[in-house]
């Protein structure tokens, strides 16, 4: 299992952002090639943390590689067009780390997308005060952060996340979650 715990993501850590200036990002699509998502590093790395503090815990993603029948070689999905391969098919490469944080046209498995999107709800859930039973669950996850001298915090997270702009961006990714298993490019 790949878990994903804040300590992981505070090196990286800056906020959401949809600033049209960031250098390196990551967009992700859905299966079938519409509903894009594009977030700085820090945005995604915000977002997975967020999804971490409602519950989401990472199954880590897939590779898929096109093996070549006639000359046994493997490609990855982004040099499939270039190879011009015909007598093949797709395989599971094994030796996939399971990283989200790469531009490798890795898949967000169906099932890790449908859950990464139910712990999206419930931040929003939370963030809009809809949320009864969630009362004082950010408070103990930021002392327990604070006790561990972590430099940034559940409640960080959320706060981050906390603007109409970012809740919006939520949402989409949530439609897109929803809609299946999904490729980081």
């Amino acid at each position: 299992m790949y878990l994903l715990a804040l300590p992981d993501i505070a090196s990286f850590y800056a906020g959401p952002s949809i600033e049209k200036e960031n250098k390196m990002g990551y967009d992700i699509f859905g299966k079938n090639g519409n509903l894009g998502q594009s977030l700085n590093i820090s945005g995604w790395q915000s977002l997975m943390g967020l999804a971490s503090v409602f519950g989401w815990e990472s199954q880590g993603t897939v590779m898929m590689s096109w093996k070549d029948n006639k000359i046994g070689e493997m490609f990855p999905p982004i040099c499939f067009d270039d190879k011009k391969c015909i007598d093949g098919q797709w395989v599971k490469d094994d030796t996939w780390p399971g990283s989200y944080c790469s531009n490798s046209y890795q898949e967000i498995t169906a099932d890790d997308a449908k859950n990464f999107a139910e712990a999206l709800e419930k931040a929003l859930e939370y963030m809009a005060g809809d949320s009864a039973s969630e009362t004082g669950f950010i408070e103990q996850l930021d002392k327990e952060d604070r006790a561990e001298d972590r430099w940034i915090t559940a409640k960080d997270i959320v706060n981050a996340w906390s603007e109409p702009d970012a809740q919006e961006m939520i949402r989409g990714f949530v439609e897109m979650f929803k809609s299946g298993a999904c490729h980081v490019v």
